[in-house]
């Protein structure tokens, strides 16, 4: 019985360093501003979320575009309710999580607008700038 508890005793001595090195990269999470190009400097191998609200009903939605996709990779893309529970309709945030890949610079561009508008202007514009290091 004693061997037993020893090899598991030694697994567990060499899984925690372990465990210490793969420490989970930084995330970045704002809501990029209206009226000004936000800019954010971040590591490689970092994670960065932009959250921008729109309303429920209306038809809108935001587009991620314009960014290089060598520095910067769209991870995902989901919709989450910002009101509190319990009420129906209302606010909503597009949530976009980027990963960081390599070093450089891009600009991301979100716009808010209908899918079927193809020939209609953004309804709203907001834009990231991201600095990899």
């Amino acid at each position: 019985m004693r061997p037993i508890a020893l090899q598991m005793l030694s697994a567990v001595l060499l899984a925690a360093p372990l465990a210490a090195c793969s420490a989970k990269p930084l995330v970045y999470r704002h809501v990029p501003d209206r009226d000004a190009v936000v800019e954010v400097e971040a590591s490689r191998g970092s994670t960065y979320v932009a959250e921008l609200p729109f309303s429920a009903g209306t038809g809108f939605g935001w587009t991620a575009s314009s960014y290089d996709d060598t520095i910067v990779k769209l991870a995902s893309q989901k919709t989450r309710d910002a009101a509190p529970a319990g009420v129906v309709g209302g606010a909503l945030v597009e949530e976009f999580t980027f990963e960081l890949k390599r070093r450089g610079e891009t600009v991301i561009l979100f716009e808010l607008k209908r899918p079927w508008e193809k020939d209609v202007s953004a309804a709203e514009v907001r834009s990231v700038r991201i600095r990899v290091q």
